[in-house]
Parts: structure tokens; sequence; C-alpha cells
């Protein structure tokens, strides 16, 4: 019943894509280094679009929204319900308990962390609310995650996002949630170091529209190296003058406890059964401090 409740305040498909929309155009504007929201109006097959929220700290949900209804489902890496109570992972029973069939797609929807899933609900076309499975869930306060994960779609969502950002109210907020034009006013009661390049970029994708913003950072950074081509899949198919992947186009790192593992999309290239948590912790911590100190 609780989580019938928490779901009933959740935007329904078409509202949360606009939600995640949002965010996104509002996350370049503010964060652009270190972007928590993404979203995509068109992804694979069927008009599907695909948006996600990642808090940096392993917590995350994804989004898929297509003509058949819309599949949202997420991981909270502190839940009892972590597939990786086990070795190996499994998901805890019962969470896709009841998914339509014409919503089976996103079970396979390479940019989904397969193994990572704490809690999922879903909505098919014409239906009045959002659905879930049965899964037997444990005692004490969301327990699977859903409630925190999922704080940024709750109807107190600028709340929420002032306390995530921490950043004040903001008429330039209320223009971005009315669809508004983004203008040079606009971004600048958001930030006060716009990166044009970034702005320019996501309003593009998002068919947002902008109005004399400048064109380019007049300082340009330097050029990065030039990545590795990105694994090509026959799954999706990308609008927008920057194509994101969610999932095969970058590697993935799960440490636990018991247990690293390492791969791209569904594929491991590397596991030990050891405990390098803390390692890597400190060593990415350290690497951090030092670009900040040197500028490399």
């Amino acid at each position: 019943m609780a989580r019938a409740k928490f779901l009933a305040k959740l935007p329904y498909p078409d509202l949360l894509k606009e939600r995640l929309r949002l965010f996104a155009m509002h996350d370049a504007i503010v964060a652009p280094k270190s972007r928590s929201f993404e979203f995509h109006p068109t992804w694979g097959p069927g008009k599907a679009s695909m948006g996600a929220f990642k808090d940096g700290e392993g917590n995350f949900f994804f989004a898929w929204i297509s003509p058949k209804g819309a599949v949202v489902r997420g991981f909270d890496h502190e839940s009892v319900m972590s597939p990786f109570r086990t070795d190996p992972p499994a998901i805890w029973p019962g969470i896709f308990d009841g998914l339509p069939s014409a919503l089976a797609y996103a079970l396979e929807e390479p940019a989904f962390a397969q193994d990572e899933v704490t809690f999922a609900f879903w909505a098919p076309k014409g239906d009045a609310a959002w659905k879930f499975g049965k899964p037997k869930l444990p005692k004490g306060k969301d327990p699977d995650g859903l409630e925190g994960v999922c704080a940024c779609l709750l109807p107190n969502f600028e709340r929420w996002r002032k306390e995530y950002y921490d950043t004040p109210s903001s008429k330039s907020f209320d223009v971005l949630a009315a669809g508004g034009v983004v203008t040079e006013q606009v971004v600048r009661g958001l930030t006060d170091e716009p990166d044009w390049n970034e702005i320019n970029e996501e309003a593009a994708l998002l068919r947002w529209p902008t109005k004399g913003l400048p064109l380019r950072n007049t300082k340009p950074a330097e050029s990065p190296k030039k990545a590795p081509a990105a694994p090509k899949s026959d799954t999706l198919a990308l609008a927008g003058p920057r194509a994101r992947s969610f999932g095969q186009a970058e590697f993935f790192v799960r440490c636990e406890p018991t247990f690293v593992r390492m791969g791209f999309g569904k594929t491991v290239v590397a596991e030990a059964k050891v405990d390098v948590y803390g390692e890597i912790f400190d060593l990415v911590k350290e690497r951090i401090l030092r670009a900040k100190r040197t500028g490399k």
C-alpha cells in the first residue's frame, strides 16, 4: 500500500518526459561538468524516449517511454534488496512480476544496467496509474530505495532542486519549468559560469527553444584526446547533434565487499573475489584532488 501511495504522486508518462527534459536542460546550465540527468527525445525503435537520473554515488533510475507505455527501473546501492547481496548477483524476486509483454523490451534495453535494479514500476498505454510487481519488501523505511532515488519526480521538485544543487529559488527556473525560451538572461539567473557549448548542444538535443545565446565559450577548453569509438549497437538509434549512450559506450567498475567486476554493457571483461573498494575510492579521490591542484 505504501508503494502504491508513493507511485500515485509521481508524474504519469507524458509529464514524466517533460520533467526529465526540464531537468536535463537545467543540468546543462548549472552542472555541465557533473551531469545528473539525461534525456533523449528519440531512442531506439518505436519512437521511444529515454531519460535517466544518476546521483554520482551509485544510485540511479532509467525511464523508457514509448507509445506502448513506460517502464522505470532504479537502483539503490545501499538497499538490502541489491542483486549484489548474493554471488553471483540475483535480482530480488517479484520486482518484474506482472510486467506486460508489450513493455518487455525494457528488460532487454542495453542502456539499462541489467543486474543493477532494486525497484521498478510501469504504465501500459491506456492505464490510469503506475503499476509495480509483487516483491516481498523487507521491513524498514524505503527498503528498495524507490522514495529516495525518485524524490526528484515528486510534486515538490522545486524544493528538491534547491537542496540537491544547493541553489536558491530563481525566476529563471520558473521560465524553464514552463518550457520557456532559454535566453542569456535566463541562463545567468541560474549560474555565474555558463558553459555555452554545453548549453547550446543540450538545447539542440532536447529541441528546446533558445534566443540570443552566445554560440561558444569565450575561452575554449583544450581539445580532449580522441576517445575510442563506442561499440555499435543494432538496438540504439539516437537523434540529435550529440548522441550519448547510457550504457554500452560507458565502462563500469562494480565494487562490493566481496568482489570487484569491470566491463561494459552486459559484458564482464574482468572480475575477482577481492575487496578493493577502499583502494579504488582512495585512488580516484587522490586523482581528482591532484587534477584540481595541477589542472591536469
